[in-house]
Order: structure tokens, then sequence, then C-alpha cells
């Protein structure tokens, strides 16, 4: 069942992570989701991350990625639950078909990347 995007539905992620998959382009991102809203005006989702790792699929090996923020207009998404993890609590996924982008959003007590996994990009 596709879900209605609003500010209720997405809160409860703050704290949480989100994994954004594509498997056209072989990429993954993973990160701890400081802020995530939903502009009705403008019909679009905004996340913004307190840290962000990066890989290829599978991923072996995570990357500091250096952009914290994306958003999607919400026009492109089905947005559905997909029930609790292994860890219990609610997940919510996002399916982009045109950009072949898959993501699943992540409660504060769920399934967590390690920061300390993210090796971190050489100052240059």
């Amino acid at each position: 069942m596709t879900l209605l995007p609003s500010n209720d539905l997405f809160q409860p992620f703050v704290g949480g992570q989100m994994e954004i998959q594509n498997g056209i382009e072989n990429y993954v991102y993973r990160g701890e989701i400081e802020t995530i809203t939903y502009d009705a005006n403008e019909n679009t989702l905004h996340v913004r991350f307190a840290w962000l790792g990066k890989g290829a699929l599978p991923p072996t090996e995570w990357i500091e990625a250096l952009g914290l923020y994306v958003s999607w207009s919400m026009s492109i998404c089905e947005i559905s639950d997909i029930g609790p993890g292994h860890l219990g609590g609610r997940r919510l996924c996002l399916n982009v078909p045109i950009t072949g982008e898959l993501v699943v959003i992540f409660p504060p007590d769920g399934s967590k990347l390690d920061r300390s996994k993210i090796k971190e990009v050489p100052a240059e």
C-alpha cells in the first residue's frame, strides 16, 4: 500500500538511518538522519544527515561522503511501510523508479551502520 507523505510520517525517523541504493549506477549511501522534512507546497522530501558513508554494491567498504543533504520530488516516489526489521521498529521504503533508487528509512532503534566503519576522506 502506498503511503501519503507528511511530516508526521517522517518525524519518528530523526536519529535513525537512511540507506540509498542504486543498482543501475552501483552505489549505496548510508547515514544518520539529522533532519527529515516534507514540504507539502513543493511536494518534496528534504533530508540532512549528521554523517554519511558511500560504497559500491554490495558494500564491502565505506568511504566518507561529503554531501550531507538530499531531496526527492515525491511526485516520482512511491512510499511504503515495509514493517519491522530484524531489530524491530517500523521501516519505510521509497521507490524511485525514474532514477533507479531504492531508499530504506530505519528508525532510531533499527539497523545501523557503525560510523567507525567509514574511512575519512583525506584533507587536500
